[in-house]
């Protein structure tokens, strides 16, 4: 009987799991699916999270989703790291980092920061390895998809009038 129930548990796993193959970060160990509880157990064990996350002014009762909300360092960049919830159920189902590329005294892009999001873009190209999509949206920037088991990847660069690097974690459709 317990091996069963092992079974249903890695199936579930696999059903809703993270995975993107070699996961670095934190945000990339949680499983799309998981309930909210569970979520913010493990990030604010490892993360300061202010008791002012569960009481958002921003959370509107007739809100279909709710988010709690980080900041980490990624590649040596300080990124937010957004975890979207749905109301219903209370489950985990989109994941979102961003990146600004301005001075936050200024709030001005400059050519270092600038260069700071190219090196960023890079890497994390680099960390998904070969996508299943990359263009070019004209006037605004570029964004580039993979598909994973279970979970699509959008990474998103906006470069009109600021430098925005975004990374979008959700279950594939």
């Amino acid at each position: 009987m317990n091996w069963i129930m092992c079974l249903l548990f890695l199936g579930s796993q696999l059903l809703y799991g993270q995975t993107v193959p070699n996961p670095r970060f934190l945000h990339e160990q949680l499983t799309i699916g998981a309930g909210f509880r569970s979520v913010a157990a493990r990030v604010g064990k490892l993360r300061e999270i202010s008791q002012d996350q569960f009481a958002n002014p921003f959370f509107k009762k007739d809100a279909e989703t709710f988010s709690l909300s980080y900041v980490d360092t990624l590649f040596g960049n300080p990124g937010a790291v957004s975890l979207r919830f749905s109301k219903r159920d209370s489950i985990l189902n989109l994941i979102q980092v961003t990146f600004l590329g301005v001075d936050p005294k200024t709030g001005k892009s400059s050519t270092r920061l600038d260069q700071s999001m190219e090196a960023l873009w890079d890497s994390l190209s680099n960390h998904f390895g070969i996508p299943q999509e990359d263009k070019k949206i004209p006037l605004m920037g570029r964004v580039r998809v993979w598909l994973f088991a279970s979970i699509e990847v959008q990474l998103l660069r906006l470069t009109s009038g600021t430098s925005i690097v975004t990374v979008q974690y959700s279950r594939r459709k």
